[in-house]
């Protein structure tokens, strides 16, 4: 059996800028969201695992969330707040209202 290759900080930054591509339109700098978190620019969702944090990123195109690893010390992931939300609080029932994915 092949063990998985360990994923390094380098692995969720390329995957993070992959998904704000995708999702945003355009890359957003790890170094911008992390002054972010101490400065407020970032809000804490309260939701927390022993490695991972999430954050609610509001900008112009919408609200978003993003993950990070403490860990590595990079973010994860980037996501719509309202499909996020849905996911989390299904009796909510946000409406989903954004383009689709390219």
């Amino acid at each position: 059996m092949k063990h998985k290759k360990a994923k390094t900080a380098d692995d969720l930054i390329k995957h993070f800028q992959k998904r704000c591509l995708e999702r945003v339109g355009h890359t957003i700098k790890q170094r911008i969201l992390k002054e972010g978190m101490s400065n407020g620019f970032l809000k804490p969702l309260g939701y927390k695992t022993n490695s991972r944090t999430s954050w609610k990123l509001d900008l112009q195109t919408g609200s978003y969330v993003v993950v990070y690893d403490k860990i590595r010390h990079a973010f994860v992931t980037i996501m719509f707040y309202d499909e996020w939300m849905a996911v989390r609080r299904p009796e909510l029932k946000f409406k989903i209202e954004h383009p689709e994915y390219i």
